[in-house]
């Protein structure tokens, strides 16, 4: 325990607040105190009954929904109203813990975010006094959301891939089942299943690999059978579970095949056997890149292609209905999203964003995102907020469903933006260069993962946020894992 960093109040602690919600400007917070912040995980009531013994034996709990998380800021009383006095609306509020100048946002060693929901009391204290001389001070209740968003400095490491394995990575995608372990059977770990594809050469067939736990081994390997021929890219590929004990993936063919149309193959035993679908009727036509396949659940999968069309599969992609027929562009579009089962988004070259409302039966589009920047990815928020990535280093946001667009410079980098991440308003993660990028104040600023881009080598293809203690990124031949 010797070398164990501890903080104090004092001399450690900052706060700052986003009094205008995520993607605005943070301000900080001088000479103000907070007091304990209470994190309510929710009670529980244990299930008992009495056995043979007459003893009460305990079958099992149910748990209670998590009260709001509560705490208290205290400040002095001045003679001009500073941010709490004047907020009205849910905001963010972090808690920064550093060795550094606290007046800059980005330095930080570990932060915290309680995403607020409403000042529920603002007391003043001290304002006259008869026999005793005390600064007046007002403090201000506030209740969050249930739950302390948890920021580290995280740490990359290279994850071990089978050497046979030469085609670069070009997708990754990991299962978000997790479990407790209990009577039902073991438990599931966060991100403990994925997959990845990688590219065809002239002697290989592009891949889909397993992760360690799905393979079962001690490195991500390739499935027994590649699900396209030699020299064929896998695009992209999405994992479900589909019945008690099965799982499903769906890989998409990257490469173009003049006397066959676009392809998908599907494997329900964990790639031993792979059975391949045609999508469309249009000759020549494949998928370019992760984000090319989206899935709400096994009912609803979309897929975009090369000529501009896109598709749904209501039965667990065994059969493909065309939803856009190349009537808006004939140019690839590169990634779809859905924010529910009515409302979605796509994107393709020259800032093009497709909408829907509809479950995927018509598509119109929306205001430019990124002028003539091609979109290469794209993350749903909600129905309303959007964010898109170019192939500038440049991302873009709209929260009014794509009427109008707003711009955010990645940090240092203008390389395309391959893949986007985001785990609530505020937290994301982006595959930008040979860099993993984050935001903690919902894209107003962003910083790197410093140690990915030696270990990337190359343009990122993808990212996987687990959490914000676990990230997963990849480019060339290499699968990155940054953690605590």
């Amino acid at each position: 325990m010797a070398d164990k960093q501890v903080y104090s109040s004092g001399q450690n602690g900052a706060l700052w607040i986003l009094p205008n919600g995520p993607n605005t400007k943070p301000s900080y917070l001088p000479c103000y105190d907070l007091e304990d912040i209470a994190q309510s995980k929710g009670s529980i009531t244990l299930i008992q009954c009495i056995n043979e013994r007459g003893e009460y034996e305990t079958l099992g709990a149910t748990r209670a929904a998590p009260e709001p998380t509560t705490t208290s800021l205290g400040t002095y009383l001045g003679p001009v109203a500073d941010w709490m006095e004047t907020v009205n609306c849910p905001f963010g509020l972090y808690v920064m813990l550093s060795c550094g100048q606290r007046g800059v946002f980005e330095n930080w060693d570990r932060a915290m975010l309680l995403q607020v929901k409403a000042v529920t009391n603002h007391n003043i204290s001290g304002v006259v006094r008869r026999e005793e001389d005390v600064p007046a001070m007002h403090t201000f209740d506030i209740e969050a959301a249930p739950g302390i968003t948890h920021y580290f400095r995280l740490t990359s490491a290279e994850q071990p891939i089978d050497t046979a394995i030469t085609g670069n990575i070009l997708s990754m995608r990991f299962s978000d089942d997790v479990a407790c372990w209990d009577s039902c059977g073991g438990g599931a770990a966060l991100c403990d299943y994925g997959i990845a594809t990688t590219a065809g050469t002239a002697s290989a067939s592009g891949q889909v690999l397993l992760s360690p736990s799905l393979g079962n081994t001690a490195e991500w390997v390739p499935t027994a059978a590649a699900p396209f021929d030699v020299n064929e890219d896998v695009a992209d590929a999405i994992f479900l579970k589909v019945g008690r004990d099965t799982n499903m993936i769906i890989a998409a063919r990257g490469t173009t095949d003049a006397s066959a149309p676009a392809e998908i193959a599907r494997s329900l035993d964990n790639g031993a056997t792979w059975t391949t679908v045609n999508v469309g009727s249009t000759n020549g036509e494949y998928f370019v890149k992760k984000g090319a396949l989206f899935a709400l659940n096994a009912y609803e999968i979309y897929a975009v292609s090369s000529g501009g069309r896109i598709y749904k599969s209501e039965d667990k992609g065994v059969t493909w209905e065309v939803r856009e027929d190349a009537t808006i562009t004939t140019d690839p579009y590169h990634a779809i999203a859905m924010a529910n089962s009515r409302v979605g988004y796509a994107v393709g070259s020259s800032g093009l964003v497709v909408k829907t409302l509809d479950g995927g039966k018509t598509w119109g589009q929306t205001g430019s995102a990124a002028g003539s920047d091609a979109l290469y990815s794209v993350s749903t928020l909600s129905r309303n907020r959007v964010w898109v990535g170019s192939t500038q280093g440049v991302i873009y946001e709209t929260i009014n469903g794509g009427v109008t667009w707003k711009s955010r410079q990645l940090f240092g980098n203008t390389s395309p933006v391959n893949d986007m991440a985001w785990l609530d308003d505020y937290t994301a993660y982006a595959a930008n260069g040979a860099t993993v990028q984050f935001t903690i104040n919902g894209g107003f600023s962003w910083e790197k993962i410093d140690d990915t881009t030696n270990l990337l080598g190359a343009d990122a293809s993808s990212i996987n946020a687990c959490s914000t203690r676990l990230v997963y990124s990849a480019a060339g031949n290499n699968i990155v894992q940054s953690a605590l």
